[in-house]
């Protein structure tokens, strides 16, 4: 949620070296950085979390980010944030399966750190 220009965003991975990796470089942005593991803990929390930006990895044990995705659309309306998906699978494929699922955008892993940071700035601009 907005406050003074600091948004918040919620990545879900079950690499806690990503989520390190994620949370400090939208800490360096001046935002906050929620990271969970799983995507039962997102639908868990993501309406007390109330993220600005969504953040999801495709390959998850148990529930995928696609599913993930496809819950948060279906089941917490209120939550209409753009979702980045991120991962390492092919990314012509994975674009469509993750407009498909109700997500917005697709970043191949090994994540580069500055296209990250412009893709969360630009989100962050339509807000």
């Amino acid at each position: 949620m907005v406050t003074d220009g600091i948004r918040t965003v919620l990545a879900v991975d079950d690499d806690r070296s990503m989520i390190a990796f994620l949370g400090m470089l939208i800490n360096q942005m001046g935002h906050e950085f929620v990271g969970l593991h799983t995507g039962e803990e997102c639908l868990a929390q993501i309406d007390q979390i109330n993220p600005d930006l969504l953040m999801l990895d495709v390959n998850m044990p148990g529930m995928d980010g696609y599913e993930t995705c496809r819950r948060v659309r279906s089941e917490h309306s209120n939550i209409t944030v753009p979702v980045l998906f991120l991962t390492g699978n092919d990314a012509r494929v994975g674009l469509s399966d993750a407009i498909s699922a109700g997500g917005t955008e697709y970043l191949s892993k090994p994540i580069d750190a500055e296209a990250l940071i412009q893709r969360v700035q630009y989100w962050f601009s339509l807000v």
